[in-house]
């Protein structure tokens, strides 16, 4: 019984046109046209089919090609964040360097003078107190990977990390005087050193 409602079933959709049948009419939509359903899908290619329109499709060559691309594009985009994120930082660092030689300014200033014992003792205590605030603040600078720049009298002048503010008559092109320390940060100057030559 069940054998003959297919049979009835399998009539009814059959075509009265031929062979290959009428299909769907021809529409603006590629996939309904050749007489195939909205449905179903051309067969992909593979070696077998596609030796006969005289091409081969290396499919595992295309997948490690894909596979590499996408590899290469997420380098690309971790190797971007971490680039923007030093940025942000050195610019920041570069931001509150002032305050670090607001320090060292302080620390000049608060010399002992032969004012008294009295002042001596008061001069004495504040010039501690800023060394230490100094110390501690350029522990975290450094902690967040901030270096100073090396630089002593008689060094050769570097113009990638020097800034020649003044020189002298007999210029030899070494350091005469540091001015300012200089700093940088992940391999860059983020403020060079200022000196006299």
């Amino acid at each position: 019984m069940e054998e003959n409602q297919t049979e009835q079933t399998e009539k009814k959709l059959r075509c009265q046109c031929g062979p290959g049948g009428c299909g769907p009419k021809t529409t603006g939509d590629p996939s309904l046209q050749g007489g195939q359903s909205p449905t179903r899908q051309p067969p992909l290619p593979t070696e077998s089919n596609a030796s006969s329109g005289g091409e081969t499709i290396d499919w595992e060559k295309i997948a490690k090609y894909k596979a590499a691309e996408l590899e290469n594009y997420i380098k690309r985009q971790k190797d971007a964040v971490s680039n923007a994120f030093n940025e942000g930082r050195g610019q920041v660092l570069a931001a509150v360097l002032p305050v670090l030689d607001n320090f060292s300014d302080a620390l000049k200033m608060a010399k002992p003078k032969p004012d008294g014992e009295a002042a001596h003792q008061c001069n004495e205590s504040l010039r501690t107190g800023i060394e230490m605030l100094k110390r501690k603040f350029e522990g975290i600078l450094m902690g967040l990977g901030m270096e100073e720049i090396p630089t002593g009298r008689g060094d050769p002048f570097d113009p990638y990390i020097h800034q020649c503010v003044a020189a002298g008559e007999n210029t030899d092109n070494k350091v005469k005087e540091i001015w300012q320390k200089g700093y940088r940060f992940a391999g860059r100057v983020i403020r060079p050193v200022t000196v006299k030559i």
